[in-house]
């Protein structure tokens, strides 16, 4: 799946953003983990999800970035969902907490791990939904993997 421009300047932005952010940082302040977001489409057609690596060192974020289909990562924990979930959260219409409550969010691995930084969570969602739905921000990651899901 080749990456466009407005996906890598995105996540770099997203990165800039959760780095500068107080809450964000006293949140994971002391804390080391690779999360590995996975987003799948909703044809179960289509061969491949979407998936970001996100880095966090002693309260920074240190890389934020896609993974091609091929390319097999070792994440503390993996947090998966379908694009509709995901879309419904950034928009503000679920919360992480409901989705995974009925099940359409599912986190494996060091799951106590990723709840106790529930404020680096909000925040980062927050920035998201500002990046992609907000007025002058860059509004180009829901479409493009809509447009990469469907035939």
């Amino acid at each position: 799946m080749p990456l466009d421009t407005t996906t890598l300047v995105l996540l770099h932005r997203v990165r800039e953003r959760l780095n500068s952010s107080e809450t964000f940082r006293n949140a994971v302040k002391g804390w080391s983990s690779r999360i590995l977001v996975k987003i799948n489409p909703p044809d179960p057609r289509v061969p491949y999800s979407y998936r970001v690596l996100m880095e966090v060192k002693d309260g920074v974020c240190t890389a934020l970035r896609t993974l091609e289909p091929e390319e097999n990562v070792d994440a503390d924990i993996q947090v998966e969902m379908d694009i509709g979930t995901y879309e419904a959260m950034l928009k503000g219409e679920t919360s992480s907490t409901a989705a995974f409550l009925s099940g359409k969010l599912k986190i494996r691995g060091k799951t106590m791990e990723l709840l106790k930084r529930k404020a680096a969570l909000e925040v980062l969602n927050e920035t998201m939904r500002e990046m992609l739905f907000g007025g002058g921000a860059i509004p180009a990651m829901l479409p493009y993997l809509k447009r990469e899901f469907t035939f």
